[in-house]
């Protein structure tokens, strides 16, 4: 039983170590010498992944690892889709809210847009967010990124200012 509760605790903490089962040496026993059936732990290179790094400097950003290329992602929008997006956002007066649920490539290029009615958030502060554009007279729609219920929260934040001709987008 706590031969599991370590093995556990062990493969949470190190991705580049291995459980094995027997007689073979290892960081936690079951060498020569030791018990027969002893589990023990080794750390073998060809399974090590190498640690996160995000490197930022003038002529861009370099990920190693996933993580790094998760947040790399955001970090590096398409801009030709940025412009486009801004400009019709802004064409069309809209606003347009997210939740935070969203893919990071998603979010990098709307954290990236110029235009002011865009906001990522938790489904709350989608509606209040909303219902704020909608009150500034600066959109004539407001589009909701998320799963249905979400589009049905901000539109009750909407209607609840009595802003009921304001069109929802899901």
């Amino acid at each position: 039983m706590a031969s599991l509760r370590y093995r556990r605790l062990w493969e949470g903490v190190s991705k580049s170590c291995i459980w094995r089962e027997g007689g073979r040496k290892g960081l936690g026993g079951g060498g020569e010498g030791g018990r027969s059936g002893r589990r023990g732990m080794s750390t073998r290179p060809e399974i090590a992944q190498p640690f996160p790094s995000l490197v930022i400097t003038a002529e861009g950003v370099t990920a190693s690892g996933s993580f790094a290329e998760t947040q790399a992602s955001y970090l590096n929008p398409d801009m030709s889709l940025v412009r486009d997006l801004d400009r019709q956002l802004s064409e069309k007066r809209l606003g347009l809210v997210a939740h935070y649920y969203m893919d990071p490539e998603l979010q990098g290029t709307l954290a990236a847009l110029t235009w002011p009615h865009v906001k990522v958030a938790d489904s709350l502060a989608m509606g209040t967010a909303a219902a704020a554009m909608a009150g500034s007279g600066e959109v004539e729609a407001v589009v909701c990124m998320g799963v249905d219920f979400m589009a049905e929260s901000v539109q009750a934040s909407v209607r609840s200012r009595g802003l009921t001709a304001l069109p929802i987008y899901r």
